[in-house]
């Protein structure tokens, strides 16, 4: 077998399991490892290797990533999943009303920080409800997925396809926003035909709800007056967008 073929699936299956067995490495530490293996066996140069790091979206992905952590810090995320799940709807609208949030935060707010912080919170709402949570978390994340193609500032892969082609971010908008938005019904539509008699787990009763999160209404604000600012710049600036983010 060749070595990078080698060497590729070997990291990847180390990247699926989580971990390299019989060693304290978890998926990162196997990237790169793996990157490592790669130049030590002269598959790539040290050179190339560099040359292959996008700095620019990696200086653009650090900065919203923590613009996108400071609504953890303010509690908002908490509070959105807890409010989402009191509403008094049936299973099929809070579904959709799942898929509405995701794909809304995960637009503005980059949707690795939106889906990390609120699924743990989203397990314990809808078990408070005596619901199966798996419809719901998959219609979260994929949500998620699918919302944060919209808009340039969505997602990794979507920052360096703008940066690759050279795309504003009215011109990223104008091309991804409405597949995106037309892809979210398709979203609903297929769990809720899937799991049409599975809305809850039987023998699963309902549970005490988890406590009521609170919101630091200040630091909410100040995050959303940064996000909006940062927004507002990448649309009608010609700034540098890795410098308005950080």
């Amino acid at each position: 077998m060749d070595v990078t073929v080698a060497i590729f699936a070997l990291t990847y299956a180390a990247i699926a399991l989580g971990k390299i067995p019989g060693l304290r490495v978890d998926r990162t530490g196997a990237a790169l490892l793996g990157a490592i293996a790669m130049t030590v066996s002269g598959r790539i140069s040290i050179q190339d290797a560099w040359a292959s790091v996008s700095v620019v979206t990696m200086a653009l992905l650090f900065g919203l990533m923590i613009v996108s952590s400071a609504f953890i810090v303010s509690g908002f995320y908490g509070w959105a999943a807890s409010r989402m799940a009191s509403l008094l709807v049936g299973p099929k609208t809070l579904l959709a009303v799942f898929i509405g949030v995701s794909a809304l935060l995960s637009a503005l707010l980059t949707n690795d920080v939106v889906v990390l912080a609120m699924v743990p919170l989203l397990v314990a709402v809808t078990l408070a409800r005596g619901l199966n949570p798996v419809p719901f978390l998959l219609g979260f994340c994929f949500a998620s997925n699918t919302g944060s193609v919209g808009t340039l500032i969505g997602s990794p892969q979507n920052m360096i396809i703008a940066q690759g082609l050279g795309l504003s971010f009215t011109a990223f908008v104008r091309a991804a926003l409405l597949p995106s938005l037309l892809s979210l019904p398709l979203v609903w539509a297929a769990i809720a035909i899937v799991y049409r008699h599975r809305w809850e787990l039987p023998g699963l009763a309902a549970r005490v709800p988890p406590e009521a999160v609170v919101l630091n209404r200040i630091e909410t604000a100040k995050a959303a007056v940064v996000t909006l600012a940062v927004v507002l710049a990448f649309v009608f600036t010609d700034w540098p967008r890795p410098l308005i983010a950080l």
